[in-house]
């Protein structure tokens, strides 16, 4: 919505505020891998990696040192591919669980060709934004509802 929105920005910081917080929530569940390694470990992994193709979004051009974004998502799934192989491997044969190899086969399809079918349409070259639009430093996320309720009051002591 907002690359929609708002014209290209010219400004490094401006665009580095806007998806701030998408990185923060990058970096959080990258996080999660991280220390003690849990039955999960590589499941998280080919989710922590297939999140980095949202990054295509601070492609600005050739000369920064980041593929096109259609690659990069390709390159996204490459490196989640490694962690959904051990998992292939870890769950495979009589007696194991089919949930995994579901697991790994929806994180494919999901990256390698809806999100990437998705990049391809709109934004093949770089985010689609918008020449006519707002400046990103003025745009305002609208308040949506559709959240979860709030939680229900606690009874008296």
């Amino acid at each position: 919505a907002v690359v929609a929105a708002c014209k290209r920005p010219t400004d490094v910081d401006a665009l580095q505020t806007l998806i701030a917080p998408v990185g923060e929530r990058m970096m959080k569940l990258a996080a999660t891998t991280e220390g003690r390694r849990t039955d999960a470990f590589n499941h998280l992994k080919v989710i922590a990696e297939s999140v980095q193709c949202l990054a295509f979004v601070a492609y600005q051009g050739p000369d920064m040192g980041m593929s096109l974004p259609m690659p990069h998502v390709a390159e996204a799934w490459q490196s989640a591919e490694f962690y959904a192989n051990k998992i292939l491997v870890e769950h495979k044969g009589e007696g194991k669980d089919p949930a995994h190899a579901a697991f790994v086969k929806a994180m494919k399809q999901l990256v390698l060709t809806d999100f990437k079918g998705y990049v391809k349409e709109f934004h093949a070259t770089g985010p689609g934004w918008n020449p006519r639009g707002v400046d990103v430093k003025d745009f305002k996320v609208a308040k949506r509802g559709g959240g979860p309720p709030p939680p229900p009051p606690r009874d008296p002591p």
